[in-house]
């Protein structure tokens, strides 16, 4: 395996600073390798830095996803992915690039083929991609109402969280702002599939650029056009 994985592991850009509750900076792609946090943490509350050195002993004949390798043929579980739109994700060998790599059929929702319905909110269940059904006119009125940071969500729909954009809760009957954990609500932390939809960047060295208050990497850049920009170290 080639040493620049470790490089990716390291690297952060930073297309937009955030602020938050918790550590400001972008650190999801380590945790998604399944690296490390040191117990020491800087002054704003970050891991100072994140041993990434199990990267260096992955197999090119394995596929890689959020820290358990996966054997050649080996399927992923649908309920991991399909918050991602995704299933049926089998490790396949890609023999013209000589690495395995994740093979996965695109979940094509309703809601992405037609335009939204004036007068009606989507219904969703936890770590769902599609909306589960949808409710219209009087069935909307009667549903239950959840606010968070001000925004005003109908029971069912997803509830996002600018201190914490990892993580989506469904707006329920039982849903109090002030519950801390949310104990009577439905969330998951959102995960970041790169490892699925591109793990080249992985191998090849890539770093992965942060633009707002995203939970996941937007894109990935490659070492000859980092060298060329200012980078922010975490």
């Amino acid at each position: 395996m080639r040493s620049t994985i470790i490089i990716i592991a390291i690297i952060a850009i930073i297309g937009a600073m955030r602020s938050s509750a918790k550590c400001p900076q972008p650190t999801k792609h380590y945790t998604t390798l399944g690296c490390e946090p040191s117990d020491e943490l800087s002054v704003e509350g970050c891991p100072r830095w994140f041993n990434c050195s199990t990267l260096a002993h992955r197999f090119r004949d394995k596929c890689y996803l959020y820290g358990k390798a996966y054997e050649l043929h080996e399927h992923v579980p649908d309920g991991k992915v399909k918050s991602s739109c995704l299933a049926l994700c089998t490790c396949q060998m890609n023999a013209r690039r000589g690495v395995a790599e994740f093979h996965c059929a695109h979940i094509d929702c309703p809601e992405f083929l037609t335009p939204h319905r004036t007068g009606c909110v989507r219904q969703y269940r936890t770590n769902d991609c599609c909306a589960s059904r949808q409710a219209c006119g009087d069935k909307r009125s009667s549903l239950a109402r959840c606010t968070v940071g001000g925004v005003s969500y109908y029971e069912g729909e997803r509830m996002h969280f600018p201190d914490d954009p990892c993580l989506t809760c469904i707006c329920t009957q039982h849903f109090n702002e002030s519950d801390h954990p949310f104990s009577h609500t439905k969330c998951y932390t959102n995960e970041c599939a790169f490892e699925l939809i591109a793990p080249s960047v992985l191998t090849n060295g890539a770093a992965p650029v942060y633009y707002g208050d995203r939970c996941c990497p937007w894109e990935w850049r490659l070492q000859e056009f980092i060298f060329k920009k200012k980078v922010k170290w975490i």
